[in-house]
């Protein structure tokens, strides 16, 4: 997550760290001037468990897999992963 937080910082993207949403999400990253404003780092489960067990949460809130980005923490990070 250090290295996400650091490329926006870099990008100058303003962004927003373990937000509780009023939905009751709380997503990773919240970047809302990001193309992808929200994202994930996925680190203790894999997509296929959070789109299993938080995705419908999000969908709820009016989010769609276009509003999410997941990363790996388990693969080296590239700038590129975020754009």
């Amino acid at each position: 997550m250090f290295e996400v937080c650091n490329t926006l910082v870099k990008h100058n993207i303003p962004f927003w760290t373990e937000v509780n949403l009023l939905n009751k999400c709380i997503p990773d990253i919240v970047a809302p001037t990001h193309i992808t404003p929200i994202i994930e780092v996925m680190s203790t489960e894999t997509v296929e468990q959070f789109k299993e067990n938080k995705l419908e949460k999000y969908t709820r809130a009016g989010f769609n897999s276009s509003h999410l980005k997941y990363i790996d923490a388990h693969k080296e990070f590239k700038e590129l992963d975020l754009f």
